[in-house]
């Protein structure tokens, strides 16, 4: 996962769009997350478990559960 968030955020980047953070989906794997941010700068905002179904309902849990993590970080 490592090459391909920092190959994921060099083509962002050379495509003019601005990182605000990483989202990590999934199990942690915090000695690759410290690697990610050392290299790229930036920092993991937010953490969405696995599911096996991307849903309107889960991305609604989802929304609510981590609404001021996320008002916060997007808005300072």
């Amino acid at each position: 996962s490592i090459n391909h968030t920092l190959l994921t955020i060099e083509q962002l980047k050379r495509s003019g769009v601005v990182i605000a953070g990483i989202v990590v989906t999934g199990d942690r794997h915090e000695e690759s997350e410290k690697i990610i941010q050392q290299i790229t700068g930036l920092h993991v905002q937010l953490y969405i478990p696995y599911v096996e179904e991307v849903n309107h309902a889960f991305i609604s849990q989802q929304a609510d559960l981590n609404r001021e993590k996320i008002q916060r970080w997007l808005l300072g």
